[in-house]
């Protein structure tokens, strides 16, 4: 019987544990283990795993795959433990947010015959507990894959077949390539929500200045709140990115005062640009379904599950010729029309 083994200790590594459970893989045993223990708890209770313990050892003992989802700031410790004793022939991935320095642990902790798969699930369900968790969140989400330099096709097509089980599609990217994406996307908002956060409490009028707070300060700076030594530990993973990109908001942000300091028609223009970028993001129509994609074996089934409720709102709108749903139909200046 085939073993695979999740090393957990949050809510993305144990919905894997419930999406794989769901599959319903024939002799294949799923096995669950956490230095956690309300996640070794969460785990038992869900049904996620065929058993879950605490001892690494005996949870790796003939595991074929293993899937590490651990903070950023454990996940080297662990290879290195895991290392010397991961089977002959094993396959290992995980859900990091650094291709590039998950790549570099790998091949300083693990052996010539383990296969390492970098990769990253990229849900847009919230997953913030433990209590969160469900194996249907992959399905229609892409699927990050970075194989080492090293990786063997068959270890590379068993990650695929994991991923394509889920629901979810590879996607395969360069490391550098990704790392400097995810620098702008998932650690800037993070940055950008704390500087938010230090820029209004560290006015000498935060104390009256707080009680004006409404949705829109409590939204934009909830991202202040995720893990502060987690988000240091990302950031340091991938300086030269995060710098690039602080320079490039800096130069935005120094855009949009000149702007403010100008005629009413261009701060509308800029803004317009904006709104209409972000609805196309909500619609999914920046990307082309034939834009670049590795191809993938489950690409039609995976493509049953994107979009669809965002997809019937384009059709409705165009069937009620209104154009391109993402094009901004309020109210605006008449020179700009």
């Amino acid at each position: 019987m085939d073993r695979i083994t999740i090393i957990g200790s949050g809510s993305i590594g144990l919905s894997m544990g419930l999406g794989i459970k769901a599959i319903g893989l024939k002799e294949t045993e799923l096995v669950g283990t956490s230095g956690n223990r309300k996640w070794r708890e969460k785990a038992t209770e869900t049904g996620a795993f065929d058993s879950v313990g605490g001892h690494l050892g005996n949870a790796l003992d003939g595991a074929r795959l293993v899937i590490l989802d651990t903070p950023a700031g454990e996940t080297r410790e662990l290879m290195e433990a895991i290392g010397p004793i991961l089977e002959q022939d094993c396959r290992v991935t995980n859900t990091a947010l650094s291709m590039v320095q998950s790549l570099e642990w790998a091949d300083a902790c693990f052996r010539e015959d383990t296969t390492f798969v970098a990769g990253r699930p990229l849900v847009r369900t919230p997953v913030a507990d433990l209590d969160a968790a469900d194996g249907g969140i992959f399905e229609g989400a892409d699927y990050c894959l970075v194989p080492s330099a090293t990786a063997r096709p068959d270890a590379i097509r068993t990650v695929v077949g994991l991923v394509e089980a889920l629901g979810a599609k590879p996607l395969f990217l360069d490391p550098h390539e990704h790392d400097s994406y995810t620098a702008a996307v998932t650690i800037m908002p993070s940055l950008l929500s704390s500087a938010l956060m230090s820029m209004a409490s560290e006015s000498p009028s935060w104390r009256e200045m707080s009680k004006l707070v409404a949705n829109e300060f409590d939204e934009m700076s909830k991202l202040a709140s995720v893990d502060p030594v987690e988000l240091a530990t990302e950031i340091e993973g991938n300086t030269e990115s995060v710098g690039v990109w602080i320079s490039r908001m800096i130069e935005t942000l120094e855009s949009y005062r000149s702007l403010a300091q100008g005629p009413k028609e261009q701060v509308e223009e800029t803004l317009v640009h904006a709104w209409e970028e972000r609805a196309k993001l909500e619609l999914g129509a920046i990307v082309e379904d034939d834009g670049p994609r590795a191809p993938s074996s489950g690409e039609s089934f995976a493509s049953m599950f994107v979009g669809s409720r965002l997809a019937g709102r384009v059709r409705d709108i165009r069937e009620a010729g209104k154009g391109d749903p993402w094009q901004y139909k309020g109210k605006r200046n008449e020179t700009n029309r």
